[in-house]
């Protein structure tokens, strides 16, 4: 179960793990308020990238923050993504003219095939030709159960900001979030299928858990994450360091709001420790009016 659970959050951008920090670690809020050393002010929220109305019944201390910012920051530039994908689809794919049949042994390799065909039809046969970790991202996003016409937090939050005249931009590249996927071990794609009758179950457990704000309960989930060698501080630590480094010039500016999934923030890797440790106060948002963002006016 806590394999199955811990690709689904790679995948959502929900990595990381819990450890006692000078900033209170207990707080359950996704919202937090990032002050500089000259009281410029920014915030830094916890997204989910799953269409579920669930996921929006927050505070709208949220919205608050964000029409007070100047700019919106998230992961990537979610309106160039798709487009940045398709300018070089080999990116997905595996080199050299290999298929899945090279990375696994051949009772593996048939379970695999099995079950793409059973999960993608004809699209199976091109599957054979992607990366596992591509293959796991496809699933996932089909797994998710999104709700018909329903976004995740992170667009809602990109197409909001626009609404309300404050301008957006992304951190990373489309391309450097798919290369860092290529250090995901291929055994994830076995533990994927394998585990797939307990993904309706893991599923809801992560929406309670961010629907209530409760990080630290997730970040508890993550420690099994070492058994998959250096992938978890490819995906989580490296890109941290990253995204606090290319904003340090705009959180000591004030005005921004980060906006990336959720478990990219606490530890002693996340990005809230990351900007403790470079001065700034780091405070949870609490209190507001709990409501559905979605009809946020």
């Amino acid at each position: 179960m806590k394999h199955c659970l811990m690709i689904f959050l790679c995948v959502v951008g929900l990595i990381d793990a819990t450890t006692t920090l000078a900033y209170d670690t207990t707080a359950k809020s996704l919202l937090w308020r990032i002050t500089a050393a000259n009281g410029a002010t920014s915030y830094v929220m916890g997204t989910i990238h799953v269409g579920d109305s669930a996921v929006f019944r927050q505070r709208d201390s949220v919205l608050l923050a964000l029409k007070a910012s100047r700019r919106m920051y998230a992961e990537i530039d979610l309106d160039s993504a798709a487009g940045q994908l398709l300018a070089d689809p080999t990116i997905m794919m595996l080199g050299g003219g290999k298929t899945l049949r090279d990375l696994y042994k051949p009772a593996e390799y048939d379970m695999i095939m099995t079950a793409l065909r059973k999960k993608l039809g004809p699209m199976a046969a091109a599957a054979d030709r992607m990366k596992p970790s591509m293959i796991v991202a496809l699933l996932a996003q089909e797994e998710l159960g999104n709700e018909p016409g329903m976004i995740g937090m992170d667009q809602f939050l990109w197409q909001t900001a626009t609404r309300v005249g404050v301008e957006r931009r992304g951190v990373e590249s489309a391309r450097e979030q798919l290369t860092i996927l290529d250090s995901m071990p291929p055994s994830v794609l076995l533990d994927f299928l394998k585990n797939d009758h307990e993904q309706d179950s893991m599923f809801q457990q992560l929406i309670t858990l961010y629907a209530t704000e409760d990080l630290a309960a997730v970040g508890m989930l993550m420690k099994e994450m070492d058994d998959w060698g250096t992938f978890g501080m490819t995906i989580n630590d490296n890109r941290n360091e990253r995204m606090v480094e290319r904003l340090r010039q705009e959180f000591a500016r004030g005005g921004i709001m980060l906006a990336v999934g959720a478990l990219h923030l606490p530890g002693p890797n996340g990005v809230l420790s990351r900007l403790e440790r470079a001065g700034y106060r780091v405070t949870p948002v609490l209190g507001g009016k709990r409501l559905n963002l979605l009809t946020w006016q």
